[in-house]
């Protein structure tokens, strides 16, 4: 009778695992990309800030001249729908001609 000894099949070495690749990061072009959005994103709000800035600006100056100029009824004509509802018209010009 013959014995035959079988011996175990190692496909991996002892103590090693399969392991997937690691996937390279670019860490470098990600904060890149992200600092240009912001610088992007900044100056988009600080153009728009400054546009805003110029027209209230202008606004104000045409509010203050027809104020003093004493062109109260211009003043409540050109103003806003939610400001002409706040009261009644004789009242808003009685308002604005007691405003020192």
């Amino acid at each position: 009778m013959e014995t035959q000894i079988s011996t175990p099949e190692i496909s991996q070495p002892l103590g090693s695992t399969d392991v997937a690749p690691k996937k390279r990061v670019l860490w470098k072009w990600s904060i890149a990309v992200t600092l240009v959005l912001i610088a992007i994103l900044f100056w988009r709000c600080g153009t728009g800030l400054l546009q805003g800035r110029q027209l209230s600006a202008s606004g104000v100056q045409r509010f203050h001249a027809l104020l003093n100029g004493g062109q109260h009824e211009q003043i409540y004509d050109d103003a806003s729908d939610a400001f002409r509802s706040s009261g009644s018209k004789q009242d808003l010009i009685k308002f604005s001609v007691n405003t020192p």
